[in-house]
């Protein structure tokens, strides 16, 4: 591989970083990119964030504060492709690079790379990852130990490296000449997850070179337990077959072979239970996938000099690879099936919340209905005879994104004494002899199973507002609950489970709700959306049943003690 001759002088450089939630990182990143001996005045580094809650926008102000080359950009859409394509948009420098904020850089990289991709004919020019243990305990050595074997990461040269300057499907966080990102579309917002995958395919595929520098090496920080470790691979093959939807593919084979292995033990476990002559093709496949994981972690562990690794790797090397076959397999699922998406774990916060989210709305609203169905039909009978008017109640809220929806009620006030109010309190006149009964045992909520299969609300999520009370949320507040769907229940609905009665003394309900109650709703719904998971809205789910059981029966008040 010989250089090209070249006559460019030190062209100026937009070095983007993507980043949320990285209080513990963002600060050594940055100063590794200072550090570099590129001269200062030919680089423009763009923070660009995407609503961190923690730390991170206040470190990267104060660092900015110092260098008038760094500046802190807002993210609105909150995810890395969206990221680059606004970083590349706000700088007008010849050179991109991308950074990542898990990551150091030597003093040398970005020299480095703009060097050769000037020198070479190459379209992308990077380094090699040294993958690093986030943490000091030994699960998170052996998991950076793993990510470093040709058994986790099959031919990713950024990751298991390379002798010499090698062309390559990708490279470690490098950087392209603009006019090469323009001719290719920039990147592609819907490849929330493998954006870099996919932004390499289309370059390659196109005839462009990626060019791998393995001496030109970059720190990067993996998970640090089996919790995230799992999260992360689950994420990742999912975006291995997930693009199907959007017409393409993985890059390589290596990202195909975790699904054939669960593919295979599965098809071949569940015939074994009609046939036992496949139980041996089980062993088989079995036995040489444990043969396998045995011979690479007594190689890791020889490699390293570290007889532990022996104990935790073979759990490791399981995790990535069915983690991530599951992962694809799931991925399957939704890129045929209507109405689902995925943005996944590097969106943070985002449509499924966790794995499966929306799956889980569906069948809980699909179940919902078809158990409420019967009495759907004796509550409308009910209204209509207690009162003239329509049966079920239509109402504006704002939903996911800010975006206006009708959210749907049995209707439990008289249509002849005014319209609607914006809240209602215990007592008031308005509402029906059936309506007080309804919203006693929280029936009028029932058809928002409606909205939740719809994809309007989900099951659990911050309860949806009229717009009249978003001017009282802070501008950080709002954008965080307009980033998930609304949902039935939360933390606050618990809280405030009667808060009829507590508005009930009021001579001005809404001016009480505003001074005394929203603001306390709004933590209670930012706590959830920090705190969501399956497991989280199980639990809500439950306690929401046993409140309204317990409240309205025995009298009790107290059962979600608040945070």
């Amino acid at each position: 591989m010989k250089p090209t001759p070249s006559n460019h002088s030190t062209p100026s450089v937009a070095i983007i970083i993507p980043c949320r939630n990285e209080e513990a990182h963002i600060e050594q990143c940055l100063k590794s990119i200072l550090a570099n001996a590129y001269p200062a005045d030919r680089l423009d580094i763009l923070v660009v964030d995407g609503g961190s809650q923690d730390g991170t926008r206040a470190i990267v102000q104060t660092i900015a504060n110092r260098h008038s080359h760094v500046r802190l950009i807002h993210n609105p859409a909150k995810t890395i492709p969206a990221a680059m394509n606004l970083g590349i948009r706000q700088s007008s420098a010849e050179v991109v690079m991308k950074v990542d904020a898990h990551s150091t850089y030597p003093p040398d990289y970005i020299g480095a790379c703009v060097h050769y991709l000037f020198a070479y004919p190459a379209e992308m020019v990077g380094g090699v990852c040294t993958i690093a243990a986030r943490a000091h305990t030994h699960m998170a050595e052996s998991i950076a130990a793993a990510l470093s074997h040709r058994f986790a990461s099959g031919n990713a040269y950024i990751k298991i490296g390379a002798g010499e300057p090698r062309w390559a499907d990708a490279a470690a966080f490098g950087c392209w000449r603009r006019e090469t990102l323009e001719s290719l579309g920039c990147f592609d917002e819907r490849m929330v997850g493998s954006s870099d995958m996919d932004l390499n395919r289309r370059l390659r595929k196109t005839g462009g070179k990626i060019l791998l520098l393995p001496h030109v090496k970059v720190t990067y920080f993996a998970d640090p337990d089996l919790k995230s470790f799992w999260r992360h691979n689950v994420s990742d093959g999912v975006w291995t077959t997930y693009v199907l939807r959007f017409g393409k593919h993985a890059s390589s084979w290596r990202h195909w072979i975790p699904l054939a292995l669960v593919l295979a033990l599965s098809a071949v476990g569940s015939t074994s239970l009609l046939d036992a002559r496949f139980a041996w093709i089980l062993a088989v496949i079995g036995g040489s996938y444990l043969l396998s994981n045995a011979i690479a972690s007594t190689l890791v562990a020889i490699k390293t000099q570290n007889p532990r690794h022996l104990l935790r790797l073979p759990l490791v090397f399981a995790v990535r690879h069915f983690a991530h076959g599951l992962g694809a397999l799931f991925g399957l699922i939704l890129a045929v099936l209507p109405g689902m998406s995925w943005r996944g774990r590097r969106a943070g916060i985002n449509d499924t919340g966790y794995t499966g989210r929306r799956i889980f709305d569906l069948v809980g609203s699909s179940i919902g209905l078809l158990v409420c169905s019967p009495f759907f039909c004796v509550l409308g009978i009910l209204i209509k005879l207690d009162s003239p008017g329509p049966v079920f109640y239509r109402g504006e809220r704002l939903g996911r994104f800010g975006k206006l929806f009708h959210i749907v009620k049995f209707r439990t006030m008289d249509v002849d004494r005014g319209p609607q109010a914006l809240i209602t309190a215990d007592g008031d006149s308005r509402v029906t002899g059936m309506g007080r009964f309804l919203r006693r045992y929280k029936l009028d909520e029932l058809p928002q199973f409606i909205n939740v299969l719809k994809g309007e609300m989900s099951l659990v999520g911050p309860r949806p507002e009229c717009s009249f009370y978003f001017q009282y949320y802070g501008a950080d507040e709002k954008r965080m609950i307009h980033s998930v769907r609304p949902g039935m229940t939360d933390y606050g609905s618990l809280r405030f489970h009667d808060e009829g009665k507590l508005l009930a003394g009021s001579r001005d309900p809404v001016t009480f709700y505003v001074d005394h109650i929203l603001q306390k709703k709004i933590r209670e719904q930012l706590r959830y959306i920090r705190e969501q998971s399956l497991l989280t809205d199980l639990k809500i789910i439950y306690w929401t049943v046993v409140t309204i059981v317990k409240t309205r029966m025995k009298r009790d008040r107290t059962v979600l003690p608040s945070a």
